[in-house]
C-alpha cells in the first residue's frame, strides 16, 4: 500500500454491472484507497447514490439500453456529457488523484479531460475492442467510415491517457497494430470473482441419470449459441440424459429459441434468462461441462470470455470455441478446444469427454494449475500497485519505461 490513501474515480458509460469494474475498484478500497465510481443507472428507481462494498457508487440519470444505431449515438453523447459534469463537479471536491476510465465508448476517456490538466493521472480500461465490436454486430468491414472512425477514437483515447490496461495479450496485440506503444500497456485478464464463483460443498451433484451442459451470459450472434444448440441435436442420440442450460438474454434469444423447436430439442434445452448469482453458481455446480462458443472470424479473435473463468473457478471441464487469446494462457492439455463454427466438431469434442471422465478430471486439474497463476486475488495485488505507481510517479514517459507490465 502507498503511503497515503488515494482518491480514485471509475467512469463508466453504463451501469455498475461490470464483473471487471467492481473487482478493481473494490480492490482500491480494501487497500485503503477512496474510491469512486460514476456511471449510469440500471432502472429509473435505482438510487442516485449508494455505497458498495466500500466504494461510493454515484449513478446519474440514464439508463444503457439494447437498441437501434442511433439509440447508441444518444446513449454515448449523452452519457458523455452527463459524466463529464458530473466527473467535474466530483474532481473539484475530491481532487482525485487516478481517473480510470472504462469503454465503451471510448469517447467516456475524454470525460476525464478537465481533472487530467488539474493533475489527475487517467489510466484507459478498454473492456473492449470497440471498432471489431462494431464490424461483427452491423456486418460491416474494416475500411467502413464508421470503423474508421472508431479506429481513430481509439487510438486518440489511449494517447490522451497517461496508462492504459485491457484484458488479453491479444487485445494488446490489436491496439498496438492499430499504432498504440506497447509499453503503454499492461494485461489484467478479466477472470472470475471467486467470492461468487466456488465450488459448493451443499450442491446438489449432477444427476446420475443425467449429462448437464450449460452456458451462460449474453445471448447474442457473435456468442455462437446457435452452433451449441445444432450440436446438442448430434449428440442427443448418443448421450442419454443429455440437457443444455441456458442462463441469460439477449437480442438473439428468440431466434435461438425458434432453433431449438426447428430441430426438435426444445425438450431437452432450457432458456432461464438471468438468474441470481446464488441461482447461477449453483447451476454450474450442478453442470457437467461448461460450453463457450463464440464466433471464429478475424474481428473475434480478441474475445477472452468470463464464463471460461467462471467454470474453471468451480472445477468444472470447459469446452471452447479455439481463439488464439485463448491460446495465449491454456493449452490442449487444459481446455477443450474445437475449431471452426462447427456443431460437428463442438459435438466430438463434447462426445470425447463424455465418454472419458478420466480425461475430464486430467483437463480439469490442468487447467486449475495455470488458473491459480491467474486467480483476480493474485492479479489485484499487482493491479493495486500499479495505480498506486501511476499516481506517485513524476514521469509518465520514464514510468512506461520503468513498469513490467502484468500479464
Amino acid at each position: 500500500m502507498s503511503n497515503r490513501a488515494l482518491r480514485v474515480c471509475f467512469v463508466r458509460c453504463n451501469n455498475y454491472s461490470s464483473m471487471r469494474l467492481r473487482k478493481e475498484a473494490e480492490a482500491l478500497a480494501r487497500a485503503g484507497h477512496m474510491v469512486d465510481v460514476v456511471c449510469l443507472r440500471d432502472h429509473p428507481r435505482q438510487a442516485p447514490q449508494e455505497r458498495i462494498d466500500g466504494v461510493n457508487v454515484y449513478r446519474l440519470p440514464m439508463e444503457h439500453q439494447r437498441r437501434g444505431k442511433l439509440h447508441y449515438l444518444y446513449e454515448y453523447l449523452g452519457g458523455f456529457v452527463l459524466l463529464s459534469l458530473a466527473l467535474i463537479w466530483l474532481h473539484l471536491r475530491r481532487r482525485y488523484d487516478v481517473i480510470v476510465t472504462t469503454n465503451m465508448p471510448d469517447l467516456t476517456t475524454f470525460a476525464a479531460a478537465l481533472p487530467k490538466l488539474l493533475g489527475a493521472r487517467v489510466v484507459f480500461d478498454l473492456h473492449e475492442c470497440m471498432p471489431e465490436i462494431f464490424m461483427v454486430k452491423y456486418g460491416i468491414g474494416p475500411r467502413h467510415p464508421v470503423v474508421r472512425l472508431l479506429s481513430a477514437m481509439e487510438q486518440a483515447a489511449i494517447a490522451f491517457a497517461d496508462y492504459a490496461i485491457t484484458c488479453t495479450e491479444e487485445m494488446k496485440r490489436i491496439f498496438v497494430a492499430r499504432g498504440a506503444p506497447a509499453d503503454k500497456f499492461a494485461v489484467f485478464l478479466n477472470t472470475s470473482n471467486e467470492a461468487i464463483f466456488r465450488p459448493l460443498e451443499a450442491a446438489s451433484p449432477p444427476a446420475p441419470d443425467t449429462f448437464t451442459l450449460m452456458t451462460h451470459g449474453s445471448i447474442e450472434e457473435r456468442y455462437g449459441h446457435a452452433t451449441a444448440i445444432r450440436a446438442v441435436a448430434l449428440l442427443r442420440a448418443h448421450i442419454p440424459g443429455l440437457r443444455f442450460e441456458i442462463f441469460g438474454d439477449g437480442t438473439a434469444r428468440q431466434r435461438v429459441e425458434q432453433l431449438t423447436r426447428e430441430l426438435g430439442v426444445d425438450d431437452i434445452v432450457c432458456f432461464h434468462g438471468y438468474v441470481s448469482f446464488e441461482d447461477l453458481v449453483r447451476a454450474i455446480n450442478r453442470a457437467d461441462i461448461g460450453v463457450v462458443t463464440i464466433e471464429q472470424r478475424p474481428e473475434m479473435r480478441w474475445v477472452h470470455t468470463l464464463k471460461m473463468f467462471d467454470y474453471l473457478a468451480v472445477g468444472k471441464p470447459v469446452v471452447i470455441s479455439r481463439l488464439r487469446a485463448v491460446e495465449d494462457y491454456f493449452d490442449d492439455t487444459c481446455l477443450t478446444y474445437f475449431d471452426h463454427n462447427s456443431p460437428e466438431a463442438l459435438a466430438e469434442a463434447v462426445l470425447m469427454l463424455y465418454r472419458n471422465p478420466e480425461l475430464r478430471q486430467n483437463r480439469v486439474r490442468n487447467a486449475s494449475k495455470v488458473y491459480e497463476t491467474l486467480r483476480w486475488p493474485v492479479q489485484a495485488v499487482e493491479f493495486v500497485a500499479l495505480i498506486e505507481r501511476i499516481a506517485a510517479w513524476k514521469n509518465m514517459h520514464t514510468f512506461r519505461r520503468s513498469v513490467r507490465p502484468a500479464k
